[in-house]
């Protein structure tokens, strides 16, 4: 789906975030101030795909196979998902 084909994204999706500006944020040390406030925004990430994506959508497969492999990434390294954080405790491993 091209940029011109979602003019209504923000309409649907009332507080957008993705993972390039995660990534931004995190490489200039701004807005972060704990890991819990990453899987945070990760979580908004996965939530407006869903959000904005129609069940049957390929887009959603992708999601949860970056789901997926985000979440095996993250317990590989040692970060825990604490169960306050919308979305990360729920994540499938």
């Amino acid at each position: 789906m091209w940029l011109g084909e979602m003019q209504d994204y923000f309409t649907i999706v009332k507080k957008p975030m993705d993972l390039g500006t995660i990534r931004n944020r995190l490489e200039k040390g701004e807005a972060y101030r704990t890991v819990e406030e990453v899987f945070e925004d990760v979580a908004l990430v996965w939530s407006n795909c869903r959000m904005y994506n129609a069940k049957g959508d390929p887009i959603l497969d992708f999601l949860h196979a970056v789901e997926a492999s985000f979440s095996t990434l993250c317990l590989a390294v040692g970060f825990s998902f604490p169960s306050s954080a919308p979305g990360p405790s729920s994540w499938p491993l």
